[in-house]
């Protein structure tokens, strides 16, 4: 395996690994985690192919100054990357709010690089409004919910990560859970403050519109975030989708280790045939 640091245009080092040799996925994770959330599936897919995981700014072992702390940018870093190793022909897989960059890096960067898409439990548009239904808590969350969010986690977020880590993952057990809400409070506030306005603002469903390369959709089927009713709309937004539902919940990848990397892999050798 290989790790360190890139340093961008703007000063950030954006820590980064890669394991193994192939066909290279280049995997995102979600709001307040780190590279870490992919430790399974580079243990497992590294074996047959190349693995790319990063911490982005704002996040884990990524160094940044505190600005550009938004989606274009770490679109822009995810591209600044796949330069410096030199990739293409990528599979990229956004996990949760690693969708979002995912599809901000389709937005700015087009599908150049890309031969596949893999989108995990995640949506184009977080904010349920009159016009979308497929959102957050599985059509629940609304702009007022957000804006009580963003309040807290400007002014308590400690309690937030806490919370909302345990609505993300209620059945998972209670030492597994601190970890992750360890990991998740390890980022500064003000970062995740900058970060969710991003999230919350931000629609993405044109973008999806116009992906013309095979797209997977994968949920959990016990997700508190994101059903089956939205992955299927997600999978319908693209050209060429395919939805599959998992055991788990919104950390399916960690839940159910097993099968979401099977699912990964015959995504893969299907769309690589």
């Amino acid at each position: 395996m290989i790790s360190g640091y890139l340093n961008t245009e703007d000063g950030t080092e954006l820590y980064h690994r890669v394991k193994g040799s192939g066909h290279p996925m280049v995997c995102i994770h979600g709001f307040g985690a780190d590279s870490s959330a992919y430790r399974l599936t580079e243990k497992i897919l590294s074996r047959k192919y190349m693995v790319v995981t990063m911490d982005l700014r704002g996040h884990g072992r990524t160094v940044v100054e505190g600005r550009n702390l938004d989606f274009e940018s770490m679109a822009r870093d995810v591209e600044a990357l796949l330069e410096h190793l030199g990739l293409s022909e990528i599979t990229l897989m956004g996990w949760s709010m690693g969708g979002a960059v995912a599809m901000e890096y389709i937005r700015i960067f087009g599908e150049g690089r890309l031969r596949s898409l893999i989108l995990v439990e995640t949506s184009p548009k977080v904010v349920n409004d009159g016009d979308w239904s497929h959102g957050l808590f599985n059509g629940k969350y609304t702009l007022d919910m957000a804006k009580a969010d963003l309040y807290q986690i400007k002014n308590d977020f400690m309690e937030f990560s806490s919370s909302f880590m345990k609505m993300m993952a209620p059945h998972m057990d209670k030492d597994n859970q601190d970890i992750l809400i360890k990991t998740m409070q390890g980022n500064r506030p003000e970062f995740m403050y900058e970060v969710w306005k991003d999230i919350i603002s931000s629609d993405f469903r044109d973008t999806l519109s116009g992906v013309k390369v095979p797209c997977l959709v994968l949920n959990g089927e016990d997700s508190t975030f994101y059903g089956y009713e939205s992955g299927k709309r997600i999978a319908e937004s693209v050209r060429n989708g395919k939805h599959i539902t998992i055991k788990g919940g919104h950390l399916a990848p960690i839940e159910s280790p097993v099968e979401f990397n099977r699912v990964i892999e015959r995504f893969m050798i299907e769309e690589n045939e």
